[in-house]
């Protein structure tokens, strides 16, 4: 897909685009406290999955948590995608 396609693309799904967005920006996940970061996973992962992207939800460890110099609550949990066979997202 060359950019003028990736274009054509965008304008196609423009409602589902800006609807998406406006769904992550509001999860609050701001530090401190830095919560809500498993309501955002809950909006990306299957975004991210339906253009074949494979998921695995990583919580970090009490220890690297209390190297954070912020009291911080909520759990630390990171989405790492990767695509599945190396290959290209689906159109």
């Amino acid at each position: 897909m060359d950019y003028k396609d990736a274009f054509v693309e965008v304008e196609k799904n423009e409602d589902y685009i800006v609807d998406l967005l406006q769904k992550i920006v509001a999860v609050d996940t701001s530090v401190p406290p830095g919560e809500n970061y498993v309501e955002l996973i809950e909006i990306v992962e299957p975004e991210f999955e339906k253009i074949g992207f494979e998921n695995e939800r990583v919580i970090m460890p009490d220890d690297v948590v209390a190297q954070i110099p912020w009291e911080i609550s909520g759990p630390r949990v990171n989405l790492v995608s990767s695509m599945k066979d190396g290959g290209k997202p689906k159109a």
